[in-house]
């Protein structure tokens, strides 16, 4: 997950003033002010329109907002509700957030393992592979998911078209809202890619999400582990071709040429961090903590 921001893409037509997101709200403020209340949430079709998926496309470079897997080649995407639209797993009673249903700013593009529910194997920090698989022939699994689940750390959930920013505290994150940094840290120096809470006393927003959203599911961290894997082949033909650089033998021509080499490698590496790339946000970590170790190395006698 990595931040993205939403004021560089426009909000969509369907969205606008006259755009039939407007006209829903107008129709949905009836059937809620039904007595009784309906008991089902109102059908609600405008979030879908292709407009908006192409903006959300164009937000999230075709990545899933949560766990940036590229959804295109194997799914349809899940125009997801941060804010579910029809009802609140933490909070039964509440008829969910149905006046935000068209809202641009609560709609996120999310990949079917992230948005529905479902048993998930999970890897945690420190895991192998061949652990993480002995899990999944087990049947060791949880349930994960977002579906209508929506944590808050004051359990609190507004009602009747009020302004939730002044009053909820969400915990979990929308990455168009909060930099996904600040509560989730890549460790890079495992076997396996997973996903930790920040800090010694863990982010509770970074809890939530990673548990919610199901960041650590065995699919998603394979994908991930796989991408881990082609970074250290990277850095470590880095490493041996400076390696050859202090040959004392070598001329200058040559050591330039490698150094070229080795330069362009570390471009690749960079490439890997852009926020078109799936796993970005593990690449970032990557290269970071590489430059560092890098910059060490270069500097030892």
């Amino acid at each position: 997950m990595r931040f993205a921001d939403r004021s560089a893409v426009a909000q969509p037509p369907s969205l606008g003033v006259n755009g039939t997101g407007q006209q829903e709200l107008v129709k949905a403020r009836s059937y809620y002010s039904k007595t009784p209340p309906p008991d089902k949430s109102y059908g609600f079709t405008a979030y879908k329109a292709d407009d908006v998926k192409q903006a959300l496309r164009g937000l999230f470079h075709g990545k899933c907002a949560y766990c940036e897997s590229k959804y295109e080649a194997v799914q349809p995407v899940d125009v997801e509700h941060y804010r579910p639209k029809g009802q609140i797993e933490d909070s039964p009673n509440h008829p969910g957030y149905w006046w935000l249903a068209m809202c641009w700013e609560n709609l996120l593009p999310s990949c079917i393992d992230c948005n529905r529910r479902r048993g998930q194997t999970t890897a945690v920090e420190g895991m192998s592979l061949q652990e993480l698989e002995h899990a999944y022939q087990t049947g060791n699994s949880s349930a994960s998911g977002k579906k209508d689940a929506f944590p808050t750390q004051n359990a609190v959930w507004v009602l009747a078209e009020q302004n939730p920013d002044a009053i909820e505290q969400p915990l979990l994150i929308d990455p168009t809202r909060t930099d996904p940094s600040h509560h989730i840290r890549w460790p890079v120096d495992q076997e396996l890619s997973v996903a930790v809470p920040v800090g010694v006393s863990p982010s509770r927003q970074g809890e939530a999400s990673i548990h919610v959203y199901g960041l650590n599911r065995i699919g998603l961290t394979e994908a991930r582990t796989k991408v881990l894997r082609e970074l250290k082949v990277r850095a470590e033909r880095v490493r041996a071709i400076l390696d050859l650089t202090a040959d004392p033998g070598l001329s200058e021509p040559a050591r330039q040429d490698l150094i070229t080499i080795a330069q362009t490698l570390v471009e690749d590496i960079a490439a890997y961090t852009q926020p078109h790339q799936p796993y970005s946000a593990l690449a970032a970590a990557f290269f970071e903590a590489f430059q560092g170790q890098l910059a060490a190395e270069m500097a030892e006698p």
